[in-house]
């Protein structure tokens, strides 16, 4: 949970959550740098998906650390909590 860290992942990625589902990611501290899709980082879904049922999800992104980290996407940043789709929270502290 602790480091220099580099993360890489592309759609639903980082404790992101779709189709029923629970996401959860976590890292401690360090000067993390972090690239992900629009949808990554603790987007939580709409409750529809592809004309499916309701199904809820939950994504849940968290780093702890007080480092500066570097996020590819430009709404993220340091010191930040944020609400990501419907039902998905960002945190960066």
């Amino acid at each position: 949970f602790e480091g220099d860290d580099v993360y890489e992942g592309g759609d639903l990625a980082m404790g992101a959550a779709a189709q029923n589902a629970i996401g959860f990611f976590y890292d401690g501290y360090g000067k993390d740098r972090y690239t992900a899709s629009s949808m990554g980082f603790g987007y939580g879904g709409d409750l529809t998906y592809e004309g499916g049922r309701q199904a809820s999800n939950l994504g849940i992104f968290l780093d702890t650390g007080g480092c500066s980290d570097l996020y590819g996407i430009k709404d993220l940043a340091n010191n930040l909590r944020l609400q990501r789709g419907e039902k998905g929270i960002f945190v960066d502290e």
